[in-house]
């Protein structure tokens, strides 16, 4: 089965414009992600970037060529239709919807949910459900062929906009497993990057890294984000 991670970006963020490319350390938030990603089971050359066709993201098309990563463009705000056409274009089986904020993908979490689709019948596996995990650690598996068949029922602009939510309105018709965490320390733990407030504790985290950011697990960050958060 040929899987890939798509990472949906776009730079007209409503509570934090432009943050895929705001810089830590340096480096860019969306830099982060793809060389945590790339520590997955996932082929590096399936990862790919899919932003929209509107000028302000041409930035985004700029910095993937730079750094010599695959970018994909396409409907603005039909964020299902994106996917799904990017899925098509690359030959997907299956792809992996990402978010552009969240910074720190484990690579350990989505080994184990590719373990799950590849040795099962699934049509969409995700770790969203319940929020046993923190977020900005969420993980969708979407087999292409089922999100095609499905796709001309959704209809309704904000589900086209968050992808997904029409599958879990009507989750009981879908052949869906659910991949979840017993950690208690999890609980309420938010690492997605939706405003200045999350970058800030973000970069605390990340200067709090004595390795390269690809070494530090999940549960080595969120330990990092109680440190953060009692030191104010």
């Amino acid at each position: 089965m040929k899987i890939g991670i798509i990472i949906t970006v776009r730079m007209d963020s409503k509570r934090l414009p432009g943050k895929v490319l705001k810089k830590i350390k340096g480096k860019e938030i969306s830099k982060y992600i793809y060389e945590r990603l790339e520590m997955t089971n996932v082929d590096k050359k399936n990862i790919i970037f899919a932003t929209s066709k509107e000028k302000k993201d041409d930035k985004i098309a700029k910095f993937c060529n730079k750094n010599s990563y695959r970018c994909f463009r396409g409907a603005k705000d039909n964020v299902a239709l994106r996917l799904l056409n990017c899925a098509k274009y690359f030959n997907f089986d299956a792809f992996i919807r990402i978010n552009g904020d969240n910074v720190f993908t484990d690579r350990d979490v989505i080994n184990e949910m590719i373990k799950i689709l590849n040795n099962n019948k699934y049509d969409f596996i995700t770790n969203v459900p319940s929020r046993t995990f923190p977020y900005g650690i969420s993980v969708e598996i979407i087999k292409t062929e089922f999100y095609d068949d499905i796709y001309p029922n959704i209809t309704d602009l904000s589900d086209q906009e968050h992808v997904t939510t029409y599958i879990y309105r009507n989750i009981d018709k879908f052949n869906v497993y659910y991949y979840e965490s017993n950690n208690k320390k999890f609980k309420d733990v938010k690492l997605a990057l939706d405003n200045e407030k999350d970058f800030k504790i973000i970069t605390k985290i990340i200067e709090c890294f004595k390795k390269d950011h690809r070494k530090y697990n999940i549960e080595d960050i969120v330990d990092l984000y109680y440190l953060v958060i009692d030191k104010g």
